[in-house]
């Protein structure tokens, strides 16, 4: 072990410790976070994180596995961006759940279970233990404290509920700290609740942005003199609906989390929304802060104690859970999501560069005051996959459920899918398909394949099921139907591999 790594343990040593003693006091944590302590946040997460490799790699068996069949044999800080990379295929799946945590035991008591199934159909289970809920949740009041006044608040959590794990966690947390209702994704409950306590508490609606959109649209319900703010995760929004969402609610933010994780990883805030609307228009600052992946990042920030983020070659995530408490670690975990990360000074130094110190002017507009941490740009799934209403929906997904269509089967050549936004910024899954040469257009019947086209992705996609029933008619997945090498496929495929989803969308300008 280096001398370097050997200084930094003692102090290792004393933020686990404070971090167990204070993270229920928030005004003590947040001194740990202040910006003059930045560097040393910013060296204490790898030194933390490495700590966290060397105890699991002692005990739990899968990690000592794995390491071992890596050749790996000394882990420090200096060195942890060598050891092997985890993910759901080469870790989740290939290890038994019980070889995963702690010891190889799962206690008998105090665990939790939820799942996410993904594209595949056949549910992942996540066990959480008490000590880590609990933390997860001192954390998520301490993001909510620090972003909402504290008097007052009624918050209606929508996000889907039962074994998945967002709205589950959710209800879990924030019901201590406020008064709270999960009623899913029902937009009736929630409006008829808020006629019933009346216009003096300050609502938060915290959901899937389509849900959001559609509580205003398709509703009559009187806003006016209701103070509601709303948080919104699962996937990503443009500036325009935020403002569009924001003509009802006051403030619109966002949420950065993956039930493969945790949720609320990274949150959107006054200085992320400033600078990501600042890139909107200015080119000159898109060049120094965004790299070229084809659509304009979401910004949050996160906490360096909590959470070390890394980018791979792929320009791939990798985070890893700086705490011991969590009964399954995880370590250089890939959710194979593209982004990056840069600190909080360097960020400030580009704006100084481009001479738009008027994003802090803005942030700083509403009297909140800006926090000194990391920033994480994060552009989507590195699978190309699209979300629909929260679900992730894989190119392969569409193939089989396309595939599984008896009318269409037979004639279909390739497919592209993207998400879209129509004139109202309603949220939209399309999905073109172009027909092999010869066949007209006016031989498929269009309206049974966008029919049956859910139903079949449904099968494959557990996610998805869960979400179409949530959403509304006129929301559901669109399927167009060209003819060969017409449409989007003009000029035929240039490529070896075809091209399932549409890339060529730059800075929110997404054709409907």
């Amino acid at each position: 072990m280096k001398l370097s790594d050997i200084i930094w343990l003692p102090l290792v040593v004393l933020i686990n410790i404070l971090e167990t003693l204070f993270l229920r006091n928030e005004n003590v944590y947040k001194i740990m976070l202040i910006n003059r302590l930045e560097p040393i946040s910013w060296n204490i997460s790898k030194q933390r994180a490495a700590a966290l490799a060397r105890k699991a790699c002692r005990q739990v068996p899968a990690y000592r596995d794995y390491y071992e069949k890596a050749g790996v044999k000394n882990i420090v800080a200096s060195n942890f961006n060598q050891l092997p990379v985890t993910d759901k295929e080469s870790f989740v799946k290939k290890y038994a759940i019980a070889n995963r945590v702690w010891n190889g035991i799962i206690p008998d008591y105090g665990v939790t279970v939820d799942e996410s199934s993904g594209s595949t159909g056949s549910p992942t289970n996540w066990v959480r233990g008490w000590d880590e809920r609990q933390t997860t949740k001192e954390l998520l009041q301490l993001s909510f404290h620090s972003t909402f006044h504290k008097d007052k608040i009624f918050v209606f959590n929508a996000f889907v509920l039962g074994a998945w794990a967002t709205g589950m966690i959710v209800s879990q947390s924030i019901g201590e700290i406020c008064i709270m209702k999960s009623t899913g994704s029902d937009a009736e409950k929630i409006l008829n609740t808020m006629k019933y306590f009346g216009k003096n508490y300050h609502y938060i609606i915290m959901g899937y942005p389509p849900f959001l959109k559609s509580l205003i649209d398709d509703n009559e319900f009187d806003w006016n003199g209701y103070n509601v703010d709303c948080i919104y995760g699962g996937e990503a929004i443009t500036e325009q609906v935020r403002d569009y969402l924001g003509k009802t609610f006051g403030r619109v933010i966002g949420s950065y989390g993956a039930s493969d994780l945790e949720i609320n990883i990274g949150y959107e805030n006054d200085f992320t929304i400033a600078l990501r609307r600042a890139l909107l228009t200015d080119e000159a600052l898109r060049k120094e802060l965004v790299k070229d992946f084809g659509s304009l990042p979401c910004i949050f920030q996160y906490n360096p104690l909590a959470y070390y983020v890394e980018t791979n070659e792929n320009n791939e995530l990798l985070f890893t859970i700086n705490r011991s408490v969590n009964i399954s670690p995880k370590i250089r975990y890939n959710i194979h999501d593209i982004g990056y990360t840069l600190r909080y000074n360097a960020v400030i130094d580009v704006l100084k560069k481009c001479n738009r110190m008027d994003v802090i002017e803005t942030a700083r507009a509403n009297g909140r005051r800006l926090v000194n941490l990391p920033i994480l740009f994060h552009y989507g799934r590195s699978d190309m996959s699209i979300n629909y209403f929260g679900a992730k929906v894989t190119p392969e997904g569409i193939r089989q459920a396309l595939n599984a269509i008896p009318e269409l089967s037979p004639h279909l050549e390739s497919f592209q899918a993207f998400n879209a936004e129509n004139d109202r910024k309603d949220s939209l899954m399309v999905v073109c398909v172009e027909l092999t040469a010869g066949v007209k257009v006016k031989l498929i019947d269009q309206e049974k394949i966008e029919s049956k086209f859910p139903e079949e992705l449904g099968k494959l996609n557990g996610d998805f099921y869960k979400m179409l029933s949530t959403a509304k008619k006129h929301l559901y997945p669109e399927v167009r139907i060209y003819e060969h090498q017409t449409g989007p496929f003009e000029g035929g495929h240039k490529k070896i591999k075809h091209s399932y989803v549409a890339t060529a969308i730059q800075y929110d300008d997404i054709p409907v």
